[in-house]
């Protein structure tokens, strides 16, 4: 009985090392595939804020050169058609959009067409049960209308057609608050119509971006997928090994009562 309770000891010992183990090298692999993967996701968004920057800086030439009336919509859409359209950002479906955030009308749409897109029709909230998760959209709209670029950290994300989309965007003018000839965004507490602010956003679609790297987290979850059977394999065995352990502890028990049995009837 002594063994049979020194070889159950040193069983759960080695079973509960390798859980152990095998816990930690799980945690290891997946903080590995879920730090690669906000790697990746953040350099993308630097670099299409690179992008918008430099977007700003062509419209704020355009401007100054008299080139496009910014007081105007149409003006401004003529000016996308032909400056913001095909904006890619390492994606085959990066597109590029405006939004004007005084009547929070769409006012381009690089993913629509290449031509002048201004539709009084299409606005933010109507946008939003467009989208398969109109909760992401909301949130995304709400934090446009406060008039600030994006920075790091704000990974601002909406799913649209069942895809993640990520989305990076800079305003023009800069200033907080005040829009086109420095019109204020409310007069005494209500809403100034003359009011006009261009926000420039550019959506990168999650999936295409991950696609290159599928290998890699495929081989992760390959790695979890083996450690998961090894764990299985190694219970199947301990239990394997209990039961012989116990058949045969039993087993030389019965055999020694038997052996004393027949050594009294010899008596």
């Amino acid at each position: 009985m002594l063994k049979l309770n020194i070889v159950l000891i040193l069983i759960c010992a080695v079973f509960m090392g390798t859980l152990l183990l095998a816990g930690y090298s799980i945690n290891i692999i997946k903080s590995y595939k879920s730090n690669l993967k906000t790697t990746i996701e953040q350099r993308k968004r630097a670099d299409a804020r690179l992008l918008l920057k430099d977007v700003i800086d062509r419209f704020d030439y355009a401007v100054n050169t008299k080139q496009v009336d910014p007081s105007s919509i149409k003006s401004v859409s003529n000016w996308a058609a032909y400056n913001f359209s095909g904006l890619r950002n390492g994606g085959a479906t990066s597109d590029g959009f405006i939004i004007e955030l005084g009547t929070e009308q769409y006012i381009s749409d690089s993913s629509v067409s290449y031509k002048v897109l201004v539709n009084e029709s299409r606005t933010m909230k109507s946008e939003i049960p467009n989208h398969t998760r109109p909760d992401l959209a909301t949130k995304a709209f709400d934090k446009m209308r406060l008039g600030l670029n994006t920075t790091y950290g704000d990974n601002v994300t909406w799913n649209y057609n069942g895809s993640n989309e990520w989305l990076e965007w800079a305003v023009y003018p800069t200033a907080i608050s005040i829009g086109i000839n420095d019109e204020p965004r409310t007069l005494n507490g209500e809403k100034n119509d003359k009011y006009r602010k261009y926000i420039f956003i550019l959506r990168t679609e999650e999936k295409e971006i991950y696609t290159p790297y599928q290998y890699i987290f495929d081989g992760t979850d390959y790695l979890i997928h083996i450690i998961y059977i090894l764990l299985v394999v190694l219970l199947v065995f301990i239990i394997g090994t209990l039961f012989y352990v116990a058949y045969r502890e039993y087993h030389i028990k019965w055999r020694n009562t038997n052996n004393k049995k027949l050594d009294v009837f010899d008596d």
